[in-house]
């Protein structure tokens, strides 16, 4: 269906007759169309902004082209994003489609161990914006990001998941990664994002097990990595002050890194790229921690 200026409305079906003119064949994908699929692939759900980010070139050029692959079935657009007020007026996000898990398959590019993010959820969208974020930074700043995928790959790593269990306990981070740093110095983090408001009681049951898993270091058991810090990200200031009061019992309090983003307290509102969350510290209970540096 097309708006009064004679133009498909963002959220119509995508038109996938192939006789019609502007869509796309296996054999026209360039790698800035395939760069867009393995972020997608690698984060979940992401804006046009972010996959500008990552595939370069015009962004008007970018906008166009992802109309391309949209209409044509290689990527998709997430229904949860209709319910925001502002839907018609900031960048459409997008998913791998069914055509492009098809080319990623073709051309050897399938993750074995990374989630499928088939989800259309916007605790979802929290953290791919989240991990895409630190992904574009890194790249900024000369620094190498290691996917869940590169993780849970390597050799090291005998727990092929992210179900870490331990004392009967099993934690499962919403995503792990690490930055490589000068000199191979590595750093690893647990994400998990808490974009609803939770009782106090059930956060600290949550944050026990990763406590004893750090002081115990069963990650470096299972998951092959030396190290490993919690990225805790929420949408207000105040809701950090109140998931740092049950950490004073806690071995190491600290291990856990805290930042918000208030975007994240509406229906799904586009965040711009949050390179902030590499270059700028993280809250400790006592201090600042940089994951910047090693």
């Amino acid at each position: 269906m097309l708006d009064t200026k004679n133009r498909r409305k963002r959220f119509d079906p995508p038109e996938l007759d192939e006789s019609k003119d502007g869509l796309v064949s296996r054999k026209d994908l360039g790698p800035r169309d395939i760069a867009w699929l393995s972020a997608l692939q690698t984060h979940g759900t992401l804006p046009s902004t972010y996959l500008h980010a990552f595939g370069g070139g015009s962004y008007k050029g970018s906008l166009e082209r992802l109309k391309q692959l949209y209409h044509s079935g290689y990527v998709t657009r997430p229904r949860d994003q209709r319910r925001s007020d502002r839907a018609n007026y900031q960048p459409v996000s997008y998913q791998v489609a069914d055509k492009g898990w098809g080319i990623l398959e073709r051309k050897g590019l399938i993750d074995t161990y990374t989630a499928s993010f088939r989800g259309h959820t916007l605790h979802q969208f929290m953290v791919s914006c989240l991990t895409a974020s630190i992904h574009l930074a890194c790249r900024n700043h000369g620094l190498t990001y290691l996917s869940q995928e590169d993780i849970l790959s390597d050799a090291r790593c005998t727990r092929k998941e992210l179900n870490l269990p331990y004392n009967g306990s099993i934690i499962k981070p919403d995503q792990l990664f690490g930055i490589k740093y000068a000199e191979d110095k590595v750093r690893f983090f647990a994400v998990e994002a808490e974009r609803a408001e939770k009782n106090m009681t059930r956060y600290e049951e949550k944050l026990r097990p990763y406590d004893a898993i750090i002081q115990s270091r069963i990650f470096r058991q299972e998951w092959g990595i030396p190290n490993m810090r919690v990225l805790v990200f929420t949408a207000t200031a105040n809701r950090i002050k109140r998931m740092m009061e049950p950490l004073d019992g806690l071995f190491n309090p600290d291990h856990f890194l805290f930042r918000h983003k208030e975007q994240f307290e509406e229906q799904w509102v586009v965040p711009p790229v949050m390179t902030d969350l590499l270059e700028e510290p993280w809250l400790t209970t006592t201090a600042t921690f940089d994951i910047s540096r090693a």
